[in-house]
């Protein structure tokens, strides 16, 4: 066999093994055909330690011959391969040979039935090495639901605790559970939202009694979404307005990039900015996002620029096709307001022609058509109605021009009594904030909730430890 039974154990590197038992044979084989002017130790110093899995896989160890030619009488790689070959097999086949020689011939195959043999003790826990190791791994949060990449934490946790027992150490293994932050703050308040209007967590019908823990995580991404701005509007940019553009002139710097122009903005209660800006696609009386600053950018001599004028890219919004619009993003145009109340009123004439063109026509005929033209002004005017952009101003904000329709904010309590969806935003961002600081103070209400909740989470937790076969000697919470 490659080694003896007793020798087997995790730490044994077979390839390892090979590969000196192969060098031994090769020396050997060289001594027989060449008459050889360096030692064993050299040869294993020069040779050895270039022996290697060969690239193209038709082998297990491969011999660098080319090392050899200055030891060989000269001879090429190929002629000492072919010499070395016909050594080696006779070496190999000779019954007389060295017996630890016959090892070389012994495939991985022949070494997995001893491991795996009852009386192998490759598999066996190494002597104690009196070290103590700690292992601290999974870690969930509490609160939250227990997801693949948990699992794949829990299994490689539990891996490192079985190699450094079976090496021989002493393992603690640890878990720490992280039960207390902004994440278990925004699930109880939209949990105790919840309560307000009627769930009774004692009631098994509302709140399973099986998987209470996924339930309660589930809690806490349906809070992610009430706590998330662009829940609100299609435009979740806080600091950006609506600027109209009073002037746009080329930046007077020679040093200027020929795109970069000088544009005095209103934002609202008559207040201009000077703004630098390297965007096209804009014009006097457009509306464009713009974002006011406190302070004061100096970009090139001679101009301030207060404050920046966004684009699309910026706000990742998507841009128009047009390619003059690709690089700002107008909010509103006035001269295109003036072109859309001029096609209304041809539409006006054209409809008076058309009137006394079919005076002739059947009376039904000219009934349609007239209900017909009605149908169309109505919902040109309720496109209209709806239409936010129509609607600016200097300073409005992008978060109000963005706000979604009534179907998809009642789900978040948010009614068309709420004229601001910023406001709505804020006051349950305050609201959870102030649960954080109860907890943190230690409410007693709050507490409560908390500590019946949180227990949700650690029963499930461990459960799945349990079906997973993970082992923890001791457990922490980050609010301990």
């Amino acid at each position: 066999s490659l080694v003896e039974k007793e020798s087997l154990n995790c730490l044994y590197d077979m390839e390892e093994d090979a590969r000196a038992k192969c060098a031994a044979l090769v020396y050997q084989a060289l001594k027989q055909v060449y008459t050889l002017n360096m030692t064993e130790a050299e040869f294993n110093a020069t040779v050895k330690g270039k022996m290697s899995r060969p690239k193209h896989k038709r082998g297990e160890i491969s011999i660098p011959c080319f090392l050899l030619t200055k030891h060989c009488s000269g001879d090429p790689p190929p002629v000492i391969a072919s010499k070395l070959e016909e050594a080696i097999n006779k070496i190999i086949g000779d019954n007389s040979g060295n017996k630890s020689l016959n090892n070389l011939k012994i495939a991985i195959g022949d070494v997995i039935p001893k491991i795996l043999s009852e009386t192998s003790s490759y598999l066996n826990r190494l002597p104690n090495t009196n070290v103590r190791v700690m292992v601290e791994y999974s870690q969930p949060n509490t609160h939250k639901a227990f997801h693949v990449g948990h699992m794949r934490n829990v299994a490689l946790g539990d891996c490192l605790v079985r190699l450094y027992e079976h090496l021989g150490n002493d393992v603690v293994a640890v878990n720490y559970f992280g039960d207390e932050g902004a994440h278990i703050a925004s699930c109880l308040w939209l949990l105790k939202r919840k309560m307000d209007a009627g769930l009774d967590l004692d009631d098994v019908r509302q709140v399973p009694e099986e998987g209470r823990g996924e339930w309660l995580g589930n809690v806490y991404t349906e809070s992610k979404r009430w706590l998330d701005l662009s829940t609100y509007t299609h435009f979740p940019f806080k600091g950006v307005v609506a600027a109209k553009v009073m002037s746009v002139d080329k930046h007077p710097s020679a040093d200027a990039p020929p795109n970069w122009h000088v544009v005095v903005v209103d934002y609202g209660a008559s207040k201009h900015a000077t703004v630098v800006c390297g965007g096209e696609g804009y014009k006097v009386g457009d509306f464009v996002p713009y974002v006011p600053i406190g302070g004061t950018y100096k970009d090139q001599p001679g101009v301030s620029s207060n404050g920046v004028i966004m684009s699309a890219n910026e706000l990742g919004i998507r841009l128009p096709s047009k390619p003059q619009e690709e690089t700002t993003l107008p909010v509103k145009t006035e001269e295109k307001q003036k072109e859309k109340e001029q096609e209304k009123e041809n539409e006006k004439e054209k409809s008076k022609e058309n009137e006394k063109a079919n005076t002739g026509k059947k009376k039904t005929k000219k009934i349609k058509k007239i209900k017909t033209k009605k149908n169309k002004t109505k919902l040109r005017q309720k496109k209209r109605k709806n239409n936010q952009i129509d609607k600016l101003s200097p300073g409005v904000s992008l978060i109000e021009l963005g706000r979604k329709s009534p179907q998809d904010l009642l789900e978040f309590g948010v009614t068309d009594k709420d004229s601001s969806v910023s406001e709505v935003f804020e006051k349950y961002t305050k609201e959870s904030r102030q649960v954080l600081t109860s907890l943190e103070h230690k409410d007693k209400e709050w507490h409560a909730l908390w500590w019946k909740t949180r227990q949700w989470s650690l029963d499930e937790f461990h459960q799945i430890y349990k079906w997973l076969g993970a082992r923890f000697d001791y457990d922490f919470c980050e609010s301990e």
